[in-house]
């Protein structure tokens, strides 16, 4: 397993569930019976058959079928530091590395490098690992430098979110209050059910609040603490409303009981 200075939670998370659930699970792989950690030091040992055996984790990851889960998440295993690495990268390009504050980023390329591994460049020749971290290091910069083109100069220029009914509202007494405090009790509300249930780190819970409730001035301060550009903090509240944003629609909007259980 991996570990980093500033041990961000995803980072954490994966090394945990894979001690918990999959190292010592014993699978029919391509390659032969054998837990997935064995079949993880055989290739971050660079035994002989390292590559064949990750091209065919690889190849049994990209098929719809019972090998798909197993082989994708050893294969995630395997790329993890570079992982790490990739989204280092990318965070320092978008200048939000200091302090070791790049879980967000972390966030984005592991969800990448799951969609990779499922299209991996098998087709080329070389290195199965070292083509597969090409690949992600490539589609991780273009996504962070499509996110910066669609970012808008200051995220709390437009809604955040839908507005609440009226209902929704009424529910925690928020029918006499401005469309601007309405708006800011559901990002917090929604900031507080994302950190509960491990969406957003407590950095980016901290951040994304103190942003929603400051001004010009007090938002070139936080910048400041973070020794970041004002340009960069307006970036990563952004794509920290994003990822609160995509987990609210896949999570929870189907659920009716949704606000109730934000404003427990």
């Amino acid at each position: 397993m991996i570990t980093t200075r500033t041990s961000p939670s995803v980072i954490t998370r994966l090394n945990r569930e894979w001690k918990a659930r999959w190292a010592e699970l014993e699978y029919d792989f391509p390659h032969g019976r054998m837990s997935c950690q064995q079949t993880l030091l055989i290739v971050s040992e660079r035994r002989p058959d390292a590559d064949a055996v990750l091209r065919g984790l690889l190849a049994a990851a990209a098929q719809d079928g019972a090998r798909d889960e197993v082989c994708a998440r050893t294969a995630l295993q395997i790329i993890l530091p570079r992982v790490v690495a990739v989204a280092s990268q990318c965070a320092r390009r978008q200048r939000v590395h200091a302090g070791g504050l790049y879980e967000e980023p972390l966030a984005v390329v592991v969800a990448l490098a799951l969609e990779r591994i499922k299209h991996a460049p098998l087709h080329r020749p070389g290195s199965a690992l070292g083509n597969l971290a090409m690949d992600l290091l490539k589609h991780s910069l273009r996504a962070f430098e499509h996110a910066e083109l669609e970012a808008p100069t200051d995220p709390a220029e437009g809604p955040a979110f839908e507005a609440c009914t009226a209902s929704e509202l009424a529910r925690h007494g928020a029918g006499d209050v401005s469309a601007a405090e309405q708006a800011i009790q559901q990002v917090l509300r929604l900031a507080t059910w994302a950190r509960d249930h491990e969406i957003l780190t407590e950095a980016e819970t901290s951040m994304l609040v103190t942003y929603e409730l400051s001004g010009a001035e007090e938002r070139k301060a936080l910048a400041a603490k973070h020794q970041i550009s004002s340009r960069a903090l307006c970036l990563r509240v952004y794509r920290v409303r994003q990822s609160l944003k995509q987990a609210v629609s896949l999570h929870a909007l189907q659920r009716a009981d949704l606000m109730d259980e934000m404003a427990a």
